[in-house]
């Protein structure tokens, strides 16, 4: 075993800090996230160190590797699962319930990164509202841990500088592969192991390096590598954000600054020092079950409530977060681990008992509720899902990419051309419903802002496809003579805030939101050249809390919808900044102000007239975009 070192589990608080803090206030820790880059190095360490000195002393165990896991990973796992369960089954939604129970499935399994990728579409319910989404790291890790020993035990007969060189190959790919990945597939490069295993290996690196024979000139520097390394994770949790491709080059900031705390943060240096403070370094102990409660109480919380939960409630939550888990590292992690308690035979009985009881149970409740209704509300809740589903505009085919099929336009003569992301998709039947006879052509692309040159890194479907396509789109109404009027719409954040792009040389920049105007601009001055108007739609006002997800509440509970309707909102600095931007625009594209017809002198309306207008927290659902349609007659508006 490698020897215990304080300034790791100091290591540990940050990480865990840094993604329970923005996991409760992102804006106060936009770089938060970054805490699991920092588990996936430490474990990748960790475990590595623990398999060198078995290999080295000739007595490596696959069995022993897989029991230290086990007890490592899954009391604490089981407890937490088994304690929350009733809670969702109180506080979920119907569907909501049966998706968790789907995750319970995937977490023991350890494949919770595959399930969650496979919901994590545009239109999916919000992740912070999914009790075990957290878990998609360990899934990470575990699938990680199959292959890994193999590989290692392969390799060692080659010497370990052969083992490094293909490591550290492996390494290379899996980052070039996540580079690549966070412009054309972010959501799968973002959770599955192939673009995440070079985290985990730098980690392996730092090991092989640890275990081994030191360089004089590297532990003279020690106090100024680990520094370094401090700097590195301070500049990544506070000036990172989810704007950034991610996980990508930009990774190597946390991973190569937890790899410098790893290797020559001390006893004997002051980051070793800060890090071996004694609540510093319990928080580390800490840590793993710090990991697995704060997800499931943060979201159960934004379940049963309509509203995003106060500050001081939400600061009374990380309380209990922290609270639960030093009882659960007390009395369920530490003594799992001793041996003397439990044996190697009882670890592995239990672990396969409590897995295969939670997996039967969860599949047996969702068999029941699919088969005899047992929530009672199945017809309501398929019926409020239908209402509520993701506004695609005229077809789901007009999601993903650049295309010409018929299920995206009106006609073969299109007059009006609709052009931008999501807020545009839900534009159109507000067109269709107000002029039956409107020719209108879709061109929308989930997160795809209708600019040109230019596209937000990280975006659903890929940034090099949002330029690709836009190009496909002005092309388009380039060649097209029937085209008068060209529509625009996004929530257009970008003009409220600085952010990373990906360029049509698909490099990654950084844009302030001054250059945003300009880039809208010059698009917009493109399309006028060529004798076309162009219109506007700026994003609809938000409440701060799901709409649709309260509408759908209100419904199933027997309540008026009407507890959603909300006041006008208190604007912040980036909102305020985008609308400013837009209506500057007026100069030379009309600007259609989404507030003016949604809200009046009392309220903003999420429910009217039997129909539900919000879809989730901005979107407006397929009969809110058809009422306002008619209501305010947007086809004239856009022609008028």
């Amino acid at each position: 075993m490698l020897k215990y070192r304080t300034e790791i589990d100091g290591l540990r608080a940050i990480a865990v800090l840094a993604v329970i803090i923005y996991h409760a206030f992102p804006s106060l820790l936009p770089g938060g996230f970054v805490g699991v880059d920092i588990f996936f190095v430490i474990s990748g360490f960790l475990i590595t160190g623990i398999i060198i000195k078995e290999l080295q002393g000739g007595d490596f165990s696959i069995v022993r590797f897989y029991e230290r896991r086990a007890r490592r990973i899954l009391p604490a796992l089981f407890f937490v699962v088994v304690i929350i369960s009733p809670f969702a089954y109180l506080w979920l939604l119907p569907s909501d319930f049966d998706s968790f129970l789907k995750s319970i499935i995937a977490v023991l399994t350890f494949t919770s990164n595959f399930l969650f990728a496979s919901e994590s579409g545009y239109f999916a319910p919000n992740v912070e509202l999914k009790p075990l989404l957290h878990t998609w790291t360990l899934a990470v890790e575990e699938q990680y841990y199959i292959f890994f020993p193999l590989l290692l035990c392969a390799l060692w007969r080659f010497g370990k500088k052969t083992s490094v060189i293909i490591i550290l190959t492996i390494s290379i790919v899996s980052l070039v592969l996540a580079q690549i990945g966070s412009v054309t597939s972010p959501t799968n490069t973002f959770y599955l192991l192939h673009t995440r295993a070079w985290e985990l290996l730098i980690g392996s690196m730092c090991a092989f390096y640890y275990t081994g024979r030191k360089i004089a000139f590297f532990e003279n520097k020690a106090s100024a590598f680990s520094l370094t390394g401090l700097l590195l994770l301070i500049i990544s949790i506070f000036f990172l954000n989810k704007g950034y491709p991610y996980p990508s080059a930009y990774t190597l900031i946390p991973t190569i600054g937890s790899a410098l705390i790893l290797l020559f943060a001390t006893n004997k240096n002051a980051v070793g020092k800060l890090l071996s403070i004694k609540p510093v370094a319990m928080l580390g102990l800490i840590s793993y079950s710090a990991y697995l409660w704060h997800q499931p109480i943060f979201s159960l919380a934004r379940n049963r409530d309509i509203s995003e939960p106060k500050t001081m409630t939400m600061v009374i939550f990380i309380i209990l977060t922290l609270t639960l888990s030093y009882f659960t590292w007390k009395y369920i992690e530490t003594p799992f681990r001793k041996r003397e308690k439990f044996s190697k035979k009882s670890i592995f009985t239990y672990s396969i008992v409590c897995a295969f009881s939670l997996i039967t149970c969860s599949s047996l409740l969702l068999f029941l509720n699919a088969k005899y209704d047992i929530s009672g509300k199945n017809e309501l809740q398929s019926a409020l899902n239908y209402r509520l589903r993701g506004n695609l505009g005229l077809n789901k085919v007009c999601e993903k990419a650049f295309t010409l099929a018929k299920e995206c336009r009106t006609s073969d003569q299109p007059e009006i051309v609709l052009w931008g992301d999501s807020y545009a998709m839900q534009m159109a039947k507000a067109i269709t419903s107000s002029n039956e006879n409107a020719k209108l052509i879709q061109f929308t692309i989930s997160q795809c802002s209708p600019v040109l040159g230019y596209s937000s890194a990280g975006t659903v479907f890929g940034a090099k496809n949002c330029i690709d396509s836009n190009n496909k789109v002005f092309d388009y109404i380039k060649r097209t003579d029937s085209v008068k009027t060209v529509v625009l719409s996004s929530p257009f954040v970008q003009l409220g805030r600085d952010y990373v792009a990906v360029n049509s040389d698909d490099h990654t920049v950084n844009i302030t939101s001054a250059q945003s105007l300009k880039i809208l601009e010059a698009t917009i001055e493109k399309i006028t050249n060529l004798g076309k108007k162009v219109v506007i739609i700026s994003p609809t006002p938000e409440s701060g809390y799901d709409i649709g997800q309260c509408l759908k509440k209100s419904n199933l509970i027997g309540r008026n919808p009407a507890i959603c309707n909300f006041k006008h909102p208190t604007l912040d600095e980036e909102t305020e900044r985008v609308l400013k931007n837009l209506t500057s625009l007026s100069h030379i594209a009309k600007v259609v102000m989404m507030e003016s017809l949604i809200c009046d002198n009392d309220e903003c309306h999420a429910y009217e007239n039997n129909v539900m207008i919000y879809r989730d927290k901005g979107h407006l659902s397929y009969e809110g975009s058809e009422y306002l349609g008619r209501k305010y007659n947007f086809y004239k508006i856009i022609n008028g």
